[in-house]
């Protein structure tokens, strides 16, 4: 499957109606908006929250669980305060996904950073 195919595009257009009406703007298909006027409000909700979910068995699961460790980080950091515990957990995370992100995209090959 696609990330941007039509299933999933029409998943994160469908998610919209699950959230509050506070969101200035919902989601999107990414695949029909992504480079034509998709907000950066809208690819923060899909990236931040529908992302982890949508993206379940569609991603590899290699892949997800890399991607699900960066987005914990980003929101234990993103807190409005935030306890020494979760900033260490965020430290933990941010040093984790960035090996897994290595191995997994380049296998820490200087000759295949182009592919990123």
């Amino acid at each position: 499957m696609l990330i941007c195919g039509r299933p999933h595009g029409a998943a994160v257009a469908a998610a919209g109606q699950y959230l509050p009406g506070s969101f200035d703007r919902k989601p999107r298909d990414p695949a029909q908006k992504i480079n034509t006027g998709y907000k950066t409000w809208e690819f923060q909700i899909y990236i931040f929250g529908l992302g982890p979910a949508l993206l379940f068995n569609v991603l590899p699961q290699p892949y997800w669980h890399n991607y699900c460790r960066v987005m914990r980080a980003f929101c234990l950091i993103n807190q409005h305060s935030i306890s020494v515990a979760d900033l260490q957990a965020a430290h933990t995370a941010f040093n984790e996904w960035e090996v897994e992100f290595e191995l997994l995209y380049y296998e820490w090959r200087a000759k295949h950073l182009h592919f990123i």
